[in-house]
This record gives C-alpha cells, structure tokens and sequence, in this order.
C-alpha cells in the first residue's frame, strides 16, 4: 500500500506539476477584432492573444483566403511581442481585396500557431 501511495503521488506531480507548461507551448487563442480607417492604401487593424505569456504576434495579409504563415504570398506584419490587446497601420495596394489575420505563437514554438478569424476587406 506504501509504494502505490508513492506511485500516486509520483503520477500527481507529473499531471498537474507540468500542466501549466504544456499549455504555454500549446497554440494561444487569438482573435482579429477589428478593422478601422480602411482608406486608399491602409487600414489600422487589432487582434487580441487571449492567454498570458509573451508572444511573437501580428498579422498575416493575403490576398487569397489563406491567411497562414505558410502561404508564400501573404505578408506578416509583426508587432510588438507580449498578450493582450494589439493593433498596427498595415500599408496596402488601393482598389484590393484582402484578407487579414491576427495570429501568435510562443517564441520557439512557430509549429503551434494560433491564428484569430479572417476578416475579408477592400481598400478604397
């Protein structure tokens, strides 16, 4: 009975010791909020990293519907590193479709992506 008291204890520690570390590399939920002063050649965008730690973010722009980092047309506009709220100027062709966007990862983590809904736009 001794040993299978240790065994728990052992298997508790692993479990609930290393959640919090398997969640910091598993993909941050991330949200595209909003799109503002959508004009000729720009647009000012946010996003928001829904979990606490310090990422790498920003927002990826295509003009296909595939808004991944793995897309070798779409253009990744970084922004400062951290979580929460963040925005930026995105430059832009005039008279274009685009799709936009947000997305973050934990550094050294670029295979665990989490990327925010894309919102489709034309500049004016």
């Amino acid at each position: 009975m001794k040993y299978l008291n240790i065994l728990f204890v052992l298997v508790s520690v692993l479990l609930f010791g290393c959640k919090d570390s398997l969640t910091q590399y598993a993909p941050p939920p991330v949200k595209t909020v909003t799109l503002k002063s959508v004009d000729l050649n720009s647009v000012v965008v946010s996003g928001n990293v829904l979990r606490q730690g310090t990422y790498h973010r920003g927002f990826i722009i295509s003009k296909t519907p595939k808004t991944t980092i793995e897309n070798p047309e779409a253009t990744l506009a970084y922004t400062e590193d951290g979580f929460g709220t963040f925005s930026q100027t995105v430059v832009l062709e005039p008279n274009t479709t685009y799709w936009i966007s947000a997305f973050a990862y934990f550094p050294g983590q670029a295979d665990n992506i989490g990327y925010g809904n894309a919102i489709v736009f034309q500049t004016k």
